[in-house]
């Protein structure tokens, strides 16, 4: 205990220093799509990260790396209500993951979403939903078949056509076909850029005071 504390006390002030605000809890509890808000804002910050030498499009989160809720009420250490550590932030995304970005075609990416559900050749031993940054949306339907869930598939709101390019940013951990997500693997022209902890800081700290974002890019058809 003694040499925890001892490490605890030497980071406390990095671990404690303001990066940002928030106007409320952002949670990282899946909603019946299978989207979180916490999700959904790291995934948004993640595409801002990657855009720029990246040339990224559209970014995917795994909502098993969102490993806590950001809270609006203040810690113990004081610094007031809305306001976000740096240790916050680093208990949400604690891996020190590497964004990086490659490129698939619409085909792939469909399949890379069709590899969310159970029952495909991926193995995925359960439904396992990204989280998509505010651009990318789409529909899924639970009782269509593997291969057909996913339908209406769009960026920007412009419909995702097979043959077309898409540059799609994630952790390195995702990209090297991490958590069943074996089409990631398939990607070209492959770039890596920041630390996934400095794309959200850095977030964080250029647009808030954040909201919480709507969980309205996935759409369940039933």
């Amino acid at each position: 205990s003694a040499f925890v504390q001892t490490w605890k006390d030497r980071v406390a002030e990095v671990a404690n220093r303001p990066i940002g605000q928030i106007t409320a809890d952002i949670p990282n509890v899946a909603t019946a799509s299978g989207e979180s808000p916490l999700g959904d804002l790291i995934a948004d910050a993640q595409l801002a990260a990657t855009r720029t030498g990246g040339n990224a499009q559209v970014a995917l989160m795994n909502p098993g790396g969102v490993r806590a809720s950001l809270t609006y009420a203040s810690s113990t250490a004081g610094e007031g209500d809305g306001v976000v550590t740096y240790g916050e932030a680093f208990t949400v995304q604690p891996f020190n993951n590497l964004m990086q970005v490659v490129t698939l075609t619409g085909a792939q990416l469909k399949t890379l979403l069709e590899e969310q559900f159970t029952g495909g050749p991926n193995n995925q031993p359960f439904d396992r939903i990204l989280q998509p940054s505010a651009n990318l949306t789409y529909t899924y339907s639970q009782s269509a078949p593997w291969g057909s869930k996913v339908s209406d598939l769009a960026i920007d709101g412009q419909p995702v056509s097979d043959t077309q390019t898409i540059r799609v940013a994630a952790n390195n951990f995702l990209i090297g076909g991490g958590d069943g997500f074996t089409t990631f693997t398939q990607g070209t022209d492959l770039w890596s850029g920041p630390l996934d902890i400095d794309a959200f800081v850095d977030y964080l700290g250029q647009n808030s005071p954040i909201a919480p974002p709507e969980t309205n890019r996935i759409t369940v058809a039933g």
